[in-house]
């Protein structure tokens, strides 16, 4: 397997962190986009992930956001756990089902089709763009998808909902036509946007879900959790500062 991270700054100092923690599982890393500007997370995660995809051999790819990610186990582990051999995307749980730009009743109704197959009681049912892990042509398959969809759906005229990768997932997993599967447990990856309702603890250097799970991959997005855990997350992991 290999992890992808977009990068699209201009040198890779952003990925540092990531790159420690790659490192240390003998996890090889591409980062992609190096010097192109950023346009949109339409662009850079799904546009320009595309055109890397195309150019690399068939393998398990893992893509995560490079400034906001790290690794504590390894991920490949995680995945196997959850697919059992399948093949299968997965992409990581969200607290919440966003973003959707004001189009309340599009977000109620992929809300409900998505809460409706997670099992009872799931933090995390709906997904989150950042992180997500499969096989080179079911990815590519999927991304070519949300292309296809975006070029013809009505709600492509919400300018924001145009540019945001993570609502045209919601609405591709909703649809049902690929096999994507929601990491509801948070074995392979965590999302701490709503932190201060789901992480526990950091123990032994590594942090703990209140379930007992030890993420593969840490994704501190959003502010409170780049500003309160990811310093914790740094010492604890005894990550070296960037050069």
């Amino acid at each position: 397997m290999k992890i992808l991270a977009p990068c699209l700054y201009p040198d890779e100092k952003p990925l540092w962190y990531l790159k420690q923690t790659a490192a240390r599982f003998i996890i090889e890393m591409i980062p992609y986009g190096v010097g192109k500007p950023m346009l949109s997370y339409f662009d850079a995660k799904v546009t320009n992930l595309i055109e890397t995809l195309e150019r690399l051999p068939d393998d398990l790819y893992l893509h995560c956001d490079g400034s906001d990610c790290l690794l504590q186990a390894h991920p490949q582990a995680a995945y196997n756990k959850i697919t059992k051999g399948k093949g299968e995307i997965v992409v990581s749980g969200n607290a919440r089902c966003v973003p959707f730009y004001g189009m309340n009743d599009l977000k109620r109704d992929v809300e409900a089709v998505l809460r409706r197959r997670a099992p009872q009681g799931a933090l995390f049912p709906y997904c989150c763009a950042g992180v997500f892990m499969g096989p080179r042509r079911e990815l590519l398959s999927a991304l070519r998808d949300i292309v296809a969809m975006r070029e013809t759906s009505p709600h492509a005229s919400n300018y924001g909902f145009y540019n945001n990768d993570q609502g045209w997932w919601q609405l591709l997993i909703a649809e049902g036509k690929h096999d994507i599967v929601i990491d509801y447990g948070t074995s392979l990856a965590v999302s701490l946007n709503a932190y201060r309702n789901f992480w526990s603890k950091i123990a032994g250097g590594r942090l703990v879900m209140h379930t007992g799970a030890i993420p593969a991959i840490i994704h501190c997005n959003g502010p409170k959790p780049k500003k309160h855990i990811w310093p914790l997350l740094l010492e604890a992991l005894n990550l070296c500062p960037c050069q």
